[in-house]
């Protein structure tokens, strides 16, 4: 019940409420590490190792499950990232051949230029959740941690694309200023002869 309200709180959880939790559950599991393995009252010995290891499975089992939903998020928001710089990557491809797809690649430029003041902000979450999941022993794919490890080499690698298309159109401006002007000329023509 406790989880449930956790997780469907409106805003959703922040990273500092994850880590809030799993501290929680750690001093949980710190608190029982430290009780005797046997109590003894009067003449009455309790032996508490059973009791200890249930204790210790349940807040092991709750750790668990925040480390696993936070996993699940900064895994969502590192595939967002990972995938909107491989379709930028791949829409700075595209071969310019006509003025429709120079607007599309200035387009493209101008949002990647747009995201670089910004692109930290996206990173530092992501890179924050792993280390969490990391502090917290989540068993995450080497994958995953080489993906992240690499964001910022990514972003150079997408940001240097982005300046050699930038480059290319502007060493082909005159040129497409030329067939921009002569387009022109003959659409006036071609709507004089319509007339």
């Amino acid at each position: 019940l406790e989880y449930a309200a956790f997780m469907k709180a409106d805003p959703p959880p922040a990273l500092a409420d994850f880590e809030a939790e799993l501290k929680k559950y750690v001093d949980v599991e710190r608190e029982i590490a430290h009780i005797a393995p046997v109590h003894n009252i009067g003449a009455l010995s309790l032996e508490t190792a059973p009791l200890k290891y249930s204790l210790k499975a349940e807040a092991t089992a709750w750790k668990s499950q925040y480390t696993q939903n936070l996993h699940e998020q900064a895994k969502a928001d590192l595939d967002g990232i990972l995938q909107w710089m491989e379709d930028m990557v791949v829409k700075l491809k595209r071969e310019v051949v006509d003025l429709d797809t120079v607007r599309s690649a200035m387009s493209y430029v101008k949002q990647v230029r747009a995201k670089d003041g910004l692109i930290e902000l996206d990173f530092q979450p992501v890179e924050e959740m792993y280390s969490m999941l990391a502090r917290y022993e989540c068993r995450v794919s080497k994958d995953e941690v080489d993906a992240v490890a690499e964001l910022p080499y990514s972003w150079k690698k997408l940001k240097r694309a982005a300046d050699e298309v930038a480059d290319a159109l502007s060493a082909r401006q005159t040129t497409l200023k030329k067939e921009l002007v002569r387009n022109v000329k003959q659409f006036q023509i071609d709507v004089m002869q319509f007339r």
